[in-house]
């Protein structure tokens, strides 16, 4: 056996096994005293420290990872194992200014400007101990993450939000009360997508606490909501009386029901970027708080255009190729796929004839003919594009420099 001790508050929150011992985190206020340490929080203000303690399977204390602060609260809620080396924990921090312990004698120095509890997630290698990554984000204002699965290709977590929470281009509205809150990331630590299951009309706290999977490979979701009525995707919870705690259970997965329609412009001009192309789509979760009701992508071979639209929606601004086109709604499932290609005209080709009278200052003339490429119809200009015509034929001309275009 081995013995955790605490002075005043501490609490291990979350267990797991490993390939060859287990994981304990939890947090402490004053001390934790362990078979290989016995370390203190030097706060002098209520706040509490994270610890991350790994065993080996006669349960001898192997290393030991803190999360320390000044100031806050901070919480791990659960800790995961991928089978192989790599340790997710989550949960929230309210500090400000954080150690966070990368190796036995060395820390990361975090300093967040943005107030309120945030979630994270940090990373850790089960074989050596070391931080290998972490993210700490939120809405600023009180948010946390109570579990995390672990996915192949991604990392599916669970908790809460109370505000606005912003990740690249997108932006997961929140009316400021806490919602649940599922978040994907990569496996770096980059987040890919959130939905919430907002609240109305009357709003409470609401949260998601345990994550897992069904016999058909989708992830269940089980928390409790307080609100009146709370909107999961496509299903919707209803709470008889507001105020009190009602449990909920849904899963996230795809309606199945996505059309899509595509089609394209060309190139007005050879080499330029005009062309457009067009997506109509339909189905799908796209009243997820977003802004948007689509997410295209459009992959030419040399460069992903990411662009967010509802249907339905230009895409301008395009060079020519063949696109691979790829729709999701706003809770990631895919719509559809399609391909369009964007041709352009040949390039813009003439001949001139210039002719001037011997030893005339007027009377000149410029011819244009043989006009090919490009789209017709054809504008033509002697003075560099300030002025252009329709007549191929300038006459009366001062003697001097011209500069063609034609258009």
């Amino acid at each position: 056996h081995n013995t955790i001790g605490f002075k005043d508050v501490g609490l291990p929150t979350s267990i797991t096994s490993t390939t060859d011992g287990y994981l304990v985190s939890g947090y402490f206020r004053d001390s934790l005293f362990l078979d290989i340490d016995s370390v203190f929080n030097q706060s002098t203000t209520p706040s509490s420290d994270i610890y991350l303690y790994k065993l080996d399977k006669d349960l001898n204390g192997q290393w030991l990872r803190r999360t320390t602060s000044m100031f806050g609260e901070n919480v791990p809620y659960s800790v995961r194992f991928d089978g192989v080396d790599d340790i997710y924990m989550v949960g929230k921090t309210e500090a400000l200014d954080l150690m966070i312990d990368s190796t036995d004698t060395e820390s990361v120095h975090i300093i967040r400007t943005s107030g309120g509890a945030e979630y994270f997630i940090f990373n850790y290698l089960n074989s050596t101990g070391e931080l290998d990554w972490y993210t700490i984000d939120g809405s600023n204002r009180a948010d946390g993450l109570w579990d995390l699965k672990i996915l192949p290709d991604r990392l599916i977590s669970t908790g809460y939000v109370s505000g606005d929470l912003y990740f690249g281009n997108d932006t997961l509205a929140n009316p400021v009360s806490k919602e649940i809150l599922v978040t994907e990331h990569d496996l770096n630590g980059n987040l890919l997508y959130a939905r919430d299951a907002f609240s109305e009309p009357t709003r409470n706290s609401d949260q998601g606490y345990r994550l897992g999977i069904n016999q058909a490979n989708e992830i269940v979701i089980a928390g409790v909501y307080r609100s009146e009525i709370i909107n999961f995707e496509d299903t919707q919870f209803s709470n008889i009386s507001p105020g009190s705690s009602d449990i909920f259970l849904a899963t996230l997965g795809c309606l199945g029901d996505g059309s899509l329609s595509t089609s394209s412009s060309n190139l007005m001009c050879y080499n330029d970027y005009s062309g457009e192309i067009t997506v109509t789509a339909s189905g799908g979760f796209t009243t997820l708080h977003y802004g948007h009701e689509y997410d295209v992508f459009l992959d030419n071979g040399d460069t992903v255009i990411n662009r967010k639209i509802s249907s339905p929606g230009i895409i301008s601004g395009l060079p020519v190729g063949t696109y691979d086109i790829t729709v999701y709604d706003n809770a990631n499932c895919m719509i559809g796929s399609s391909s369009e290609t964007i041709d352009q005209p040949d390039s813009l080709q003439y001949t001139y004839e210039v002719a001037q009278p011997c030893g005339a200052e007027t009377g000149g003339s410029i011819i244009i003919s043989n006009v090919t490429g490009g789209t017709a119809p054809y504008r033509y200009s002697v003075n560099c594009g300030t002025d252009f015509q329709t007549d191929t034929a300038f006459i009366d001309l001062l003697a001097g420099s011209y500069c063609i275009v034609v258009e």
